[in-house]
């Protein structure tokens, strides 16, 4: 222990937006896939779990007045965060067949969209009914 901690910053927590070394290396690693250079101080965050990580998209992608359309049934924890950015929530239903599949119902998702509409969550697998989304009903 006393070396590890003598060794360097090992003994404190990390940036929150994430270790540096993790940051540059996800920076290198995704810049000539966005085609673009891509500044790991800037346009990198590292977040502990997935609520961390979706917290900070919706605090970043929408504001009072916008909506955010996602699918019901939905993770309740997506209430907080879309309600504490000043956004409102606007659902989708989904369904059940006769064979136990969820379907959604993708005229009632069109229709949900407007021009407030800022932000689309689609968790895949879904959250909570654990659909996968085929190719197709992603495109």
């Amino acid at each position: 222990m006393i070396k590890t901690i003598s060794d360097g910053p090992n003994n404190h927590y990390t940036m929150f937006l994430g270790h540096p070394l993790l940051r540059e290396k996800i920076a290198e690693h995704f810049s000539p896939i966005f085609g673009k250079e891509l500044n790991m101080n800037t346009n990198i965050v590292v977040t502990n779990g997935a609520i961390g990580s979706i917290f900070s998209v919706i605090m970043n992608l929408v504001s009072a007045g916008d909506e955010v359309l996602m699918f019901e049934p939905y993770y309740t924890q997506y209430v907080n965060h879309i309600e504490f950015s000043g956004a409102k929530i606007v659902t989708a239903p989904m369904v059940i067949n006769s064979k136990g599949e969820w379907l959604f119902d993708f005229k009632a998702f069109e229709n949900a969209i407007t021009p407030r509409t800022k932000l689309v969550m689609i968790t895949n697998p879904h959250n909570p009914s654990g659909k996968m989304f085929s190719e197709q009903e992603i495109k």
